[in-house]
């Protein structure tokens, strides 16, 4: 695994508004911003991990409710 000891940036995929948005990992944390911007959000890995986690759980429970829904009818 590569340790991260100085700050990169990169542009990624999304975008917010039209603009993309930048990311820049720090060794605790993520700081996302969109292009041009100077205002910075940061999100621990912890919590985007847990939010991966979150989304992936509802979207089993709706296939679930869907398949249940489509055996019922």
């Amino acid at each position: 695994m590569t340790l991260l000891t100085k700050p990169v940036t990169r542009a990624s995929a999304a975008c917010d508004r039209g603009k993309p948005l930048i990311v820049t990992p720090h060794p605790r944390h993520l700081e996302i911003r969109p292009k041009g911007t100077r205002t910075r959000y940061t999100i621990g890995y912890e919590a985007a991990l847990w939010l991966a986690v979150k989304r992936q759980l509802e979207e089993r429970r709706r296939e679930k409710a869907a398949a249940r829904k489509a055996r019922l009818s």
